[in-house]
């Protein structure tokens, strides 16, 4: 009996001192993110510019989606003091100016990633951030110019970066640059899912570019996690 707890504080001693981290519980968290109140129209967008590339089909504003059951497209999901595993690796993100739209629309941007941004249209586009705590950009891509890479020198700290193109002045995108990876952007249905965190009690926050923000505790248990937000305009 002594030999058997010998060998188990032993294994526990190798396991916390050998640098190898020790297996934790963790959950999954589910949630959906609705829409309250009467389901907005979706608001057409007015063509000022170069109609033969973006007015091939009609376009409508992406900054309010309502879908099947109200759920809400695009807001995002942040769970706030889980402990990191690791910091979210730096990743190279494609976004595309096609036909006059940014693509996507919300882009989550792990620190000090590199961003190619394509130009599918053969048009002059212009790309400008309106940063508080990173570097800002704001420079023409010219219809030649299929692909620029911007480097990880303006995705140095958190914050959320809102994106316009001056030369059509409907196309607009947001970009999540955030060092928390346990964050997740709501489907076509309001849907989300983030994976892997440990178990305990946290802050979890949902934010909207119309709607704002709204914050709720949530005790993450093993297994499966449900959450539910609902938006209104204010």
């Amino acid at each position: 009996m002594r030999r058997c707890i010998s060998i188990v504080l032993c294994s526990v001693f190798c396991i916390l001192y050998s640098g190898v981290s020790p297996v934790f519980s963790a959950g999954v968290v589910k949630g959906d993110v609705k829409f309250a109140g009467a389901p907005p129209a979706p608001e057409k967008i007015n063509i000022t510019k170069d109609p033969d590339v973006c007015g091939k089909k009609p376009k409508f504003k992406e900054n309010l989606i309502v879908g099947k059951d109200k759920g809400l497209k695009n807001a995002i999901i942040f769970i706030e003091g889980a402990a990191k595993k690791t910091s979210p690796s730096p990743v190279a993100i494609k976004f595309e100016q096609d036909t006059c739209q940014f693509k996507p629309h919300v882009v989550v941007i792990p620190l000090e990633s590199k961003l190619d941004l394509y130009n599918n249209d053969g048009l002059m586009h212009n790309f400008h951030s309106f940063t508080i705590e990173n570097e800002s950009y704001n420079a023409g891509q010219p219809g030649t110019q299929k692909v620029k890479t911007l480097g990880k020198e303006l995705f140095k700290y958190p914050e959320i970066v809102p994106i316009k193109c001056d030369v059509h002045e409907w196309m607009s995108a947001f970009f999540i640059v955030t060092d928390n990876q346990y964050v997740a952007i709501s489907d076509d249905a309001g849907s989300f899912k983030i994976s892997d965190v440990p178990a305990g009690t946290y802050k979890i926050k949902v934010w909207h570019e119309t709607l704002g923000e709204q914050i709720k505790d949530i005790t993450v248990k093993d297994g499966e996690n449900k959450v539910a937000f609902e938006l209104k305009k204010k």
